[in-house]
């Protein structure tokens, strides 16, 4: 039986070997991709971890062992996340409880299926062909550095995206007709997941929410508009829908400003403030949201690329994939008439959601408290968008359509492979080389001791968990960094420890001396040139040890001699 279903849905009987093709491609690519994707990130991701992303794996670990969704013994940085990375990872760390990179590859592969699957759901409500295969098999590619950096490998955005298409999702269901035990588990979908997208913070009702009620109102203004003998029964549903849902959302976050940003030692989004009104920074942020898909070079992420590179010439791709957003969503909204009402909510909800991102980023705090990566919340909205355009354009050539939808392939491939030779050739945030130095740290015998920030928390990753590192404002006074780690590192280690830094980073602290006034047990050799930039292993007996050699330090250097030798 489970075999002639599946006959007759791969074999159509009467259907062209080409339409066939077209049918099956945009599967074969979305498994592939995804194969593809996690292979790379598994053998070569290991190296590229950086702290933020280690924050996360450090907190499951200590979830684990309290059996809690939240922990009063952690130093949050701007969201409690209730609800994001850790409920996947503590699992993985409970199968491998040796091997964190297991752990977080296993979470990351697990997020990125259900990915997949919230899409395909949101597009099977949105009607869709193939409830929108080809959107989710460009999800899986690493179309933009961002995109591989903060949702691929990192993971921060891909909770957010999830809950975001399973909200968008069951609206869209409840809107079609159903049988009432369906239409019963749409509402507890879509109340669960408002609820936990409120507790998660402020990006559910901002990414979401509020465009979506915007949505909603002007969808029922645009069929009344058509229609004015009666109130469109529909799109009347859907405000009521999106206005209880919106509801939940406000309560979840109500009670998580409330109730748990009190009880926990995290920052808030309360004190923002409005800033200068300007249409161009408004449209930079626009522009920083179009980089991500694929263009090398955004606010965030530096460097230089050259034009006529492997890699310029393939991210360059990026800009083909930009204007074919804008084109889309223009087209789109200027032929909304012949639309399905369903599916004229995607341009819709789109366009609000860029026009008040965009405002919010450009005209609230700073210019540089948001980065293009804030964006990557909303990224799933663009595809069907892109694929309902290809699906309802009026093309005139022959096949103009199919070569569309291919060159939709060709471009999202090519800016992977640009995107993803960038990523791993400059290592934002990250030496790879430090791998090397927490591995013989391992090997050593060292398990706990002092770093910066960017090299502290990856070493507790690397090593599984066999180091723990204390992270302070600045090596002058050791006083902890009070931002994603331990609050129990209020208090100094006991015991033997190291301090891993380099040159450079004791240079900016006016503490070069340290060098002579302690134990050196490790340094990078001549595969550094630079010796400002080598690492720097040294140990103390115990914490008063180390302050009294920072002491010497500071007071050698304080001498005008000591001054003139540095």
């Amino acid at each position: 039986m489970l075999r002639e279903k599946l006959r007759a849905a791969l074999f159509v009987p009467g259907e062209r070997k080409s339409d066939r093709f077209f049918r099956w491609f945009p599967w074969i690519w979305l498994v592939a991709g995804y194969c593809i994707t996690m292979l790379v990130l598994c053998l070569h991701g290991r190296a590229y971890i950086d702290s933020d992303m280690a924050s996360e794996m450090i907190l499951s670990d200590i979830l684990n062992k309290e059996g809690g969704l939240l922990t009063t013994q952690w130093w949050y940085s701007t969201e409690l996340q209730v609800f994001c990375l850790q409920p996947l990872y503590r699992i993985g760390l409970l199968l491998f409880p040796h091997s964190w990179f297991a752990a977080r590859m296993l979470g990351q592969g697990a997020f990125l299926l259900l990915l997949v699957l919230s899409y395909l759901y949101a597009g099977h409500g949105l009607g869709l062909k193939q409830c929108g295969a080809w959107g989710a098999a460009a999800l899986v590619c690493p179309f933009g550095v961002c995109y591989l950096w903060y949702g691929l490998l990192g993971g921060f955005y891909l909770p957010y995206m999830i809950l975001l298409l399973l909200a968008f999702g069951a609206i869209l269901h409840l809107l079609r007709p159903a049988g009432r035990k369906r239409r019963v588990v749409q509402w507890l979908l879509l109340l669960a997941v408002s609820g936990i997208f409120g507790l998660n913070g402020l990006k559910g009702l901002m990414g979401f929410y509020i465009p979506m009620l915007l949505t909603a109102a002007v969808a029922l203004l645009l069929q009344w508009h058509q229609h004015p003998e009666a109130c469109p029964v529909r799109e009347k549903k859907l405000l009521l829908v999106t206005v209880a849902a919106s509801a939940v959302a406000v309560a979840g976050y109500g009670i998580y400003e409330k109730v748990l940003v009190p009880s926990h030692q995290t920052l808030s989004y309360d004190g923002r403030l409005w800033n200068t009104f300007s249409i161009q920074a408004f449209v930079e942020k626009l522009a920083d949201f179009l980089t991500l898909f694929g263009y090398p070079i955004d606010s965030s992420v530096g460097g230089e690329v050259e034009l006529f590179s492997l890699i310029g010439i393939l991210c360059a791709v990026g800009l083909v994939t930009a204007g074919a957003i804008v084109f889309s969503l223009v087209r789109l909204l200027q032929h909304w008439k012949e639309l399905q009402p369903i599916q004229l909510l995607a341009p819709l909800l789109l366009g609000f959601v860029c026009l008040e991102q965009g405002a919010v980023f450009a005209w609230t705090g700073k210019l540089t408290d948001t980065n293009p990566y804030q964006w990557l919340t909303i990224i799933p909205l663009v595809f069907p968008v892109l694929q309902l355009e290809g699906e309802t354009e009026h093309f005139r050539v022959p096949h103009a359509r199919r070569a569309a939808a291919m060159a939709f392939c060709v471009c999202f491939v090519a800016v992977s492979i640009g995107s993803g030779m960038r990523y791993f050739t400059s290592g934002y945030r990250v030496n790879p080389h430090l791998a090397e130095v927490c591995d013989w740290l391992v090997d050593n015998g060292y398990t706990q001791g002092y770093a910066s920030f960017w090299n502290g928390n990856v070493l507790t990753e690397w090593s599984d968990g066999q180091i723990e590192v204390w992270v302070p404002y600045n090596f002058n006074t050791m006083q902890p960094y009070e931002w994603l780690q331990k609050t129990s590192h209020a208090n100094p280690p006991e015991g033997q420890i190291f301090l891993l830094t380099t040159m450079d980073e004791l240079g900016s602290m006016n503490l070069s001396q340290l060098y002579w006034w302690s134990t050196v047990v490790y340094e990078d050799g001549d595969e550094q040139e630079n010796r400002a930039h080598r690492y720097v292993v040294m140990v103390y007996k115990n914490y008063e040890d180390m302050m009294a050699a920072i002491h010497g330090a500071q007071s050698w250097a304080a001498t005008p001699e000591a001054a003139a030798q540095s």
